[in-house]
């Protein structure tokens, strides 16, 4: 091996530096065994519920990527920034409340872990109805003895969610 080749083996890769919270936290033993730990620092503020960080986060850096996922046969990154995260979770909220759902309606999403579930998760939240969310493994096993059908079912469901993204989005731009 040569001297140049053997240094590039023996090169720690560069991880950027990565800012921790400050941590101060105190420890009660209780006599049962049981331990709580409390954290001396105090909260800070902090916002009302997460698609209010959305819209704080879409104001103050629309154009900072929010999410992104590794897409298609070749793998490109599929990039949704805070801006148009934000632009998409408000009109999919307003389908949901087209659809009538009042605080107490359910809401299932059945998808794996996905742009198009944050997103629809995000919507859920910000039209207050109950969330259900069933990850692809766990819904297969709810429904084993129709886990053909289930398989179909969810796998259509994904790809009328993603047309629906898509077409918010075209909307939108």
């Amino acid at each position: 091996m040569s001297g140049n080749a053997a240094a590039a083996v023996l090169t720690r890769p560069a991880f950027r530096k990565i800012e921790w919270l400050n941590r101060d936290i105190a420890v009660e033993r209780r006599p049962d065994g049981v331990i709580v730990l409390k954290s001396r620092i105090p909260l800070q503020a902090y916002e009302k519920h997460i698609p209010a960080s959305l819209a704080k986060w879409a104001n103050e850096a629309p154009d900072r990527i929010w999410l992104a996922q590794r897409t298609g046969a070749d793998r490109h990154w599929r990039k949704v920034s805070y801006g148009e995260a934000k632009r998409m979770v408000d009109a999919l909220t307003q389908a949901l409340l087209n659809l009538g759902l009042d605080a107490g309606s359910p809401v299932a999403i059945l998808s794996g872990n996905s742009i198009e579930h944050a997103l629809m998760t995000q919507a859920a939240m910000q039209a207050h109805p109950m969330i259900r969310e069933f990850e692809r493994v766990q819904s297969v096993l709810r429904i084993a003895h129709q886990q053909e059908v289930a398989q179909r079912r969810l796998d259509m469901a994904e790809k009328q969610l993603h047309d629906a993204v898509l077409r918010v989005v075209r909307a939108l731009t």
